[in-house]
């Protein structure tokens, strides 16, 4: 019993993130995001590949190609989010052999609870996207960098253990040691750092956080390891192999990002607001900094200065590693947003794991003139896990479904807006396996969400045309367009409208 004691914590913190991640999984209708992504996994290998024509805007295939082989099982809703659960739940036990590695016992704990109840991380830890993986990889790649640093010779008395003594070097020449957690790092390192690029783009973020931290320490340490920094080197020219498996297709969506993106302009309010999101949630409630930018932007400074707190003191190897991968990556979306806008909180997912080893560290230092300010930060974080199972909802895509199916045939039309959002729909529609003709509407997005309006009068002339040949139309609306609206009421003798979570869906009678 008193060989298991250490571990009895760690997985309490695992069954209660375990709960946390599983509960309700397949409740929720996917969103537009996930609908995409299930449609994805249905294209044929060699079209997920494609460096000419990327299936995506903005994505790698890394992602989808594994979920393509996890759906072999089933393409349920809940399984399909099953595999993100599954890292999330992964990423926990990670974070506490980083905070084991650079801290202590202690520290480590505080870390894995804070992730475990971290609402954001919950979240995406609950959808089919890459985000969770990400993170998941992102905690290897932190892991295995804090290895090389704090023990960049290796430790043979933290050797691998097995059935048979790992070894490396020359038998012949008298260089056989056992293998140490260090040389288990370099490949490690490599393949991670190189491989989170295929699966999301933002994975260049976590290499540079890296490059950026070991050059530092690199620099700063006296006596330099021998042989670091031609193995770092080594390592990098392996993660770069690695990126060019995608670098043809990553130049193809960066030209086409150029051209058009829906992403808005960041401000000082979205910046802090989404750091905010990252800290603690709000997930609809009204919450002093949701949507204010000096609730946000405190919530977000006495977060930076609760770490800068509970870093005073540590190793350089500690807070490089901690705030490198902390700022790095918010810090490359802003200065590329200033050509075109690709600031998105989610995908700062990974950002996570070092914000929660740092407010684990305030949280456990000795003085306690800081145990007010910590205990509200951490109530306000389990807020966003509380907020998140109680009041988050999506977007009603299935109901919306049943209620058009409920009454279409043959004789009605079914007009989807945005037209990219009948993948959502359609997600639901097919299941139900009702003949009607379904028209997403208008067809020139998402390059006009954002910069404009969804709907011109070509788009509401072609739609008066098809219309006459229906009796009924259905309008299935994610963004409405009241003067879209207007033209389908002049056209019908009566019509019904549903309000449902973010969708209007409206039911027209067409005269004549």
């Amino acid at each position: 019993m008193r060989r298991w004691r250490p571990w009895l914590w760690p997985l309490a913190i695992l069954i209660v993130g375990a709960a946390l991640r599983l509960y309700a999984l397949g409740d929720d209708p996917f969103w537009l995001d996930e609908a995409h992504t299930a449609n994805f996994t249905r294209l044929p290998i060699s079209e997920l590949l494609s460096w000419r024509r990327p299936y995506d805007l903005g994505n790698p295939p890394g992602y989808v190609l594994l979920l393509k082989l996890w759906v072999q099982v089933s393409r349920s809703d809940l399984w399909m989010r099953a595999m993100s659960a599954l890292a999330g739940l992964l990423t926990l036990p990670v974070v506490y052999l980083i905070g084991v590695r650079l801290f202590t016992r202690r520290a480590a704990l505080v870390a894995m609870a804070f992730l475990a109840v971290a609402g954001y991380h919950i979240r995406f830890s609950q959808e089919a996207r890459a985000y969770a993986l990400v993170a998941l990889v992102a905690s290897g790649v932190i892991l295995a960098v804090a290895q090389l640093m704090t023990q960049p010779d290796g430790d043979l008395a933290d050797r691998v253990r097995g059935k048979r003594p790992w070894v490396v070097g020359d038998a012949g020449l008298g260089l056989r040691r056992p293998l140490s957690w260090t040389d288990v790092a370099w490949p490690a390192y490599t393949l991670l750092a190189g491989g989170v690029f295929l699966i999301h783009s933002t994975g260049v973020g976590l290499a540079a956080a890296a490059n950026i931290a070991v050059a530092v320490w690199w620099l700063r340490t006296k006596p330099r390891p021998p042989r670091f920094a031609r193995n770092w080197i080594v390592a990098n020219l392996g993660v770069v192999a690695i990126w060019m498996l995608w670098v043809p297709g990553f130049l193809n969506q960066a030209s086409n990002i150029v051209e058009r993106w829906w992403v808005p302009e960041p401000t000082f309010l979205s910046v802090m607001e989404g750091g905010a999101d990252l800290i603690a949630p709000s997930f609809g409630w009204d919450l002093p900094w949701n949507g204010q930018t000096w609730g946000a932007a405190i919530l977000v400074i006495v977060s930076l200065l609760l770490i800068w707190i509970g870093l005073r003191g540590k190793s350089l190897t500690a807070r490089l590693l901690v705030w490198s991968f902390l700022l790095t990556l918010p810090a490359i979306e802003l200065a590329f947003s200033i050509r075109r806008p690709i600031f998105l909180t989610r995908t700062l997912t990974w950002v996570m794991i070092p914000l929660a080893l740092g407010m684990a560290l305030a949280v456990t230092r000795p003085r306690r003139v800081w145990l007010a300010t910590v205990a509200v930060l951490v109530i306000v974080s389990l807020s966003g896990a509380i907020g998140y199972h109680s009041t988050y909802e999506k977007s009603g895509w299935d109901e919306a479904a049943d209620l058009v199916a409920d009454s279409a045939g043959p004789e009605s039309l079914v007009l989807v807006q945005p037209a990219n959002t009948i993948v959502a729909f359609n997600h639901y529609f097919d299941r139900l396996a009702v003949e009607t003709t379904i028209y997403g509407v208008p067809a020139r997005i998402p390059d006009r969400i954002a910069r404009g309006p969804t709907v011109v009068d070509s788009d509401r002339a072609q739609i008066t045309q098809i219309v006459d040949d229906y009796e009924v139309v259905w309008l299935v609306a994610n963004r409405p367009d009241g003067s879209f609206e207007s033209t389908l009421e002049s056209l019908a003798t009566d019509f019904e409208r549903h309000r449902l979570e973010d969708l209007v869906v409206v039911r027209y009678e067409i005269g004549g």
